[in-house]
């Protein structure tokens, strides 16, 4: 098995940091505990999910990141053959490769300008099928029609003299132009298609007649010519290291002058609506860019390509399902049995009425007879309380702009000094009878190491609860919401006497 993105195997480094976070966490969970609430009432106050459930749930979770990151470095395995299918259009390029196109009227000759123009006609038309023809005195194929063009690059390159003349195989003499244009008819009309293109690149000159002829049948088969002509009017001699001068002669021995003849090429564009240009610079290839775009295209497949077959669904489907798993765990939920319930009928009380408190235990009855005594009284914390705004609202009694105050630099504060701007807010909160408020500030107040904040923390947590029992009982609330807040105040109270014996 193979893997198209390897580099998301460092993502692995994670799963030991995670896990050591993980059991980091869990025990500083712990001592926090440790310091909230106090040991013999943890089982009546806090009531966590089993342990297991969350080590189970991380125990889920890891194997399904692991999977995940399997799924994301792309895993594949064996391969599968598609044909390349693109929509494009057939362009046959004729190239002319007689001794004549490499004078060098042109820099640095005419062949060489003209091979320039085909690859950069292969540039822009990288999804169409492109053919090239080769002619002199006589016409090939030198590549059929094809979508490949890495290959037309490579057969471009073959055309050029060889570097030994002795084993250059191309024939060079003569130029029949003509013989080419129907060559790349006939090549052009075995595709099924009639919007076709012909470009040819040459320098004119051609030693038989028929062009007049092959334009006809190129407007006939539907067959669009574009011309580029390479060469001056004033013509030059023909390179031949052959002679002893380095010139071109003729059987004759005269000296041969080559020159650019623009009319066939300009009578074959004109007859079937191209374009001729001398030179095959940027401004005819983009002329021809613009005339060519308007052609019709069709579907074009070309070479079966092997593409490897994708298994990441493999890992991503059971790393889906241990995620889904880890996350049962994490949420606590679990089967219960259906139990039978009493009807409503027959549980719920009158209506307008609260079910009679049947306190079940002297402390109860105590926590009654001593309301009245509770409801006006609030803890002594100002001797606690940092000096600062807030303290001083809430000793002009200004309680809602005390509570504002403490909460904005409670964010600011850290440590001892956070706990007892805490003290402070819960003060406040009490006195305007937001007992959720202050039930909160007074919890996170337990926090401090100072045994007296601690002190004043319980005595309010058990003045709190208690005003909170008593507003469950105005609005009707059941007798088991009440009595829950009242139980609460008299573990606060309790925890007040172990904290200091003397607080009668």
């Amino acid at each position: 098995m193979k893997f198209a993105h390897p580099e998301y195997f460092l993502l692995l480094l994670l799963i030991p940091i995670m896990i050591a976070g993980a059991i980091l966490t869990s025990r500083r969970q712990s001592r926090q505990l440790a310091r909230l609430i106090a040991e013999r009432l943890r089982p009546i106050l806090y009531h966590p999910r089993s342990p297991r459930r969350r080590w189970y749930a991380l125990a889920a979770f890891m194997p399904a990141l692991i999977l995940l990151i399997l799924a994301l470095a792309s895993p594949s395995a064996g391969f599968r053959e598609r044909p390349d299918t693109v929509r494009g259009r057939n362009i046959m390029i004729a190239i002319d490769v007689s001794r004549s196109m490499f004078a060098e009227d042109v820099n640095p000759n005419r062949f060489h300008a003209a091979k320039a123009s085909a690859l950069e006609l292969l540039d822009r038309f990288p999804h169409d099928r492109i053919g090239i023809i080769a002619f002199s005195g006589m016409a090939w194929v030198q590549s059929p029609l094809t979508i490949d063009h890495s290959a037309l690059r490579d057969t471009l390159q073959q055309l050029d003299y060889a570097r030994n003349q002795d084993n250059d195989w191309i024939p060079r003499d003569g130029s029949d132009l003509a013989t080419a244009v129907r060559l790349a008819i006939k090549q052009l009309h075995k595709t099924g298609q009639r919007d076709n293109t012909l470009v040819i690149l040459s320098d004119g000159e051609t030693h038989h007649g028929g062009i007049t002829q092959a334009a006809h049948e190129a407007d006939r088969e539907g067959v669009t010519i574009f011309s580029a002509g390479f060469g001056t009017g004033q013509g030059t001699v023909i390179p031949d290291p052959a002679s002893t001068d380095g010139h071109f002669h003729d059987r004759e021995g005269t000296l041969v002058i080559t020159r650019l003849e623009s009319k066939p090429l300009f009578h074959l564009a004109d007859s079937t609506g191209g374009i001729y240009s001398e030179g095959a610079g940027r401004h005819f290839l983009s002329r021809l860019e613009i005339a060519i775009q308007h052609s019709e295209r069709f579907e074009i497949t070309g070479r079966r390509r092997r593409i490897a077959t994708p298994h990441f669904q493999w890992f991503l489907v059971p790393s889906m399902l241990l995620f889904a798993v880890g996350m049962l765990f994490n949420s606590g939920f679990r089967f219960q049995r259906a139990r039978h319930h009493p009807s409503p009928e027959a549980s719920a009380p009158l209506p307008g009425r609260i079910p009679p408190i049947r306190p079940s235990s002297p402390s109860l009855t105590a926590l009654a007879l001593a309301g009245l005594w509770f409801a006006f009284a609030f803890p002594a914390e100002a001797g606690l309380l940092p000096r600062s705004a807030a303290g001083r609202a809430l000793a002009k009694g200004d309680h809602e702009q005390a509570f504002t105050l403490f909460e904005g630099e409670i964010l600011k504060a850290r440590g001892e000094r956070k706990s007892r701007l805490q003290l402070g807010a819960a003060a406040a909160a009490y006195r305007l009878r937001k007992y959720r408020a202050a039930s909160r500030s007074y919890s996170g107040a337990l926090l401090s190491q100072n045994r007296r904040v601690q002190e004043q923390a319980h005595f309010g947590l058990g003045n709190t609860h208690y005003h909170e029992g008593l507003q469950l009982k105005h609005r009707l609330k059941t007798a088991d919401a009440i009595l829950r807040c009242w139980r609460d105040s008299i573990l606060h109270f309790e925890e007040v006497l172990l904290l200091n014996p003397d607080n009668r």
